[in-house]
Formats: structure tokens, C-alpha cells, sequence
């Protein structure tokens, strides 16, 4: 129950028990509190748990955001790493950082880095053989075809070697063909 006090407006709340001794009413007893003092207590505790609220979504947001840029931050160099390897830059340098799962990727991309250069090498050699291969049957081909078309052979044996070559280089140069079409599968 609740009473407020006509003269001081402050409210109280009460409780009353009957004093009953042997089995006569003797009276009763009335206790009364202040409830200003509860309220007060009440908004003082409510502030306090605002106040508790705000801090821990404030640290919270603060430690967000240190987790996430100290966890970004290697990715952000890994990517940029990473795009100037696809932009044909196989020379570069990646740190590893670490020996858990970031320096594991870090570790992958400086291997496939290096893989990458050694297949750019490779290839560039490998075309350059190609070339000289095919350069070779090509020249005798046209050498020898140029000499029978010039009439430039002394007799019919002439000829026949001549055209024997010409046969020759142009099997050469078929299984070359070949086996760079059974390569390239």
C-alpha cells in the first residue's frame, strides 16, 4: 500500500499486522518507508547500468575495431602482393609474418610467385627451341625448292636428292607439328 504525507508530499509505503494476544485483539503495528529513498536508489541504479550499457558497446566497438584491422591488415598486403603478381610482377617480395594460417597463405603465394616465374622462363625457352625447330626444315625446304625452281641442279640424281630432302624436312616438319598438337592437349 501506499500514503503520502499532506504536509510534506513525501510517500511512504506502510504495512500493517494486528497484535493479537491470547486470542484478543491487544493493538496493531504499522511500519512505515520512504519510497523517495527506493526511487532514488532505483534511478540511481538505472543510471549506472546506462551507464555500464554505453561503456561496454563503446569497448566493445573499440576492440572491433582493433581485431578487425590488426586481421585485415595482412590481407590488404596479401591482396595488393597478389595483384601485382597478376599485373605480371613475379617479383615480388611477400614477408611472412607469421607461422599460423596467414603466413601458410603467405607462404602458398610466394611459391605460386615463384612457380609462375620459373613456368615464364620455361616457356620463353621453350618457345625459343620451337622457333629454331621449325626455322630449320622450313629453311631447307625453301632453300631446295628455290634450286628446282631455278633450274639450279647439274642432273636428274641432283634432282632426285634435292627432292628427297625437301621430302624429308617436310616429314620433319609434320611430326614437329604433331607433337606440339599432342603437347598443347
Amino acid at each position: 500500500r501506499g500514503y503520502i504525507d499532506p504536509e510534506t508530499s513525501e510517500e511512504f509505503f506502510f504495512v500493517g499486522r494486528p497484535l493479537i494476544v491470547h486470542e484478543k485483539f491487544s493493538g496493531g503495528i504499522f511500519v512505515f518507508s520512504s519510497i523517495d529513498k527506493i526511487h532514488d536508489l532505483m534511478h540511481s541504479i538505472r543510471n549506472w547500468i546506462i551507464l555500464s550499457i554505453v561503456g561496454s558497446i563503446i569497448l566493445a566497438i573499440g576492440f572491433t575495431l582493433f581485431v578487425s584491422k590488426r586481421l585485415s591488415n595482412p590481407l590488404v598486403r596479401l591482396e595488393k602482393a597478389t595483384r601485382e603478381i597478376a599485373k605480371g610482377d613475379l617479383k615480388t617480395q611477400i614477408e611472412i609474418t607469421s607461422h599460423d594460417e596467414m603466413g601458410a597463405l603467405e607462404q602458398a603465394i610466394k611459391d605460386l610467385s615463384i612457380e609462375l616465374n620459373n613456368y615464364r622462363i620455361n616457356r620463353s625457352e621453350f618457345l625459343a627451341n620451337i622457333s629454331h625447330e621449325l626455322r630449320t626444315p622450313i629453311s631447307y625446304l625453301k632453300g631446295y625448292a628455290q634450286l628446282i625452281k631455278n633450274n639450279q641442279y647439274q642432273d636428274q640424281k641432283d634432282l632426285e636428292t634435292y627432292s628427297t630432302i625437301i621430302e624429308k624436312e617436310s616429314d620433319r616438319l609434320s611430326k614437329l607439328i604433331q607433337d606440339l598438337f599432342e603437347l598443347s592437349k
